[in-house]
């Protein structure tokens, strides 16, 4: 049900709290900080998806063209997460299931 490639952009919602991912402060930089904020409907809480190969997708931010990445590839519970220009590596390639709601 997700795209190979696409042009639309998606917000992505907890469940929980029903706050959307957000690049903080809109920054543009590498490194920048990834958040859960109430929808503003800004477009640093706006995600492109690109397909990765493999069933994984990168997730890139509309307002910056980088990318979601698990910072210094740390692989423990905790890692930050944050934007980072495009690599290639591991570390910012997702894999998307369904949720049943």
């Amino acid at each position: 049900p997700f795209p190979q490639s696409s042009t639309e952009t998606f917000e992505l919602q907890a469940k929980h709290s029903r706050k959307v991912l957000d690049v903080a402060d809109e920054k543009t930089e590498d490194g920048a900080n990834i958040v859960q904020w109430s929808k503003t409907g800004g477009d640093n809480q706006k995600w492109k998806l690109e397909d990765a190969g493999n069933g994984y997708y990168y997730i890139f931010a509309k307002h910056s063209g980088k990318v979601l990445d698990v910072a210094d590839e740390k692989t423990e519970d905790g890692a930050n997460i944050v934007q980072w220009s495009k690599t290639g590596g591991d570390n910012q390639q997702w894999i998307l299931t369904s949720s049943a709601d």
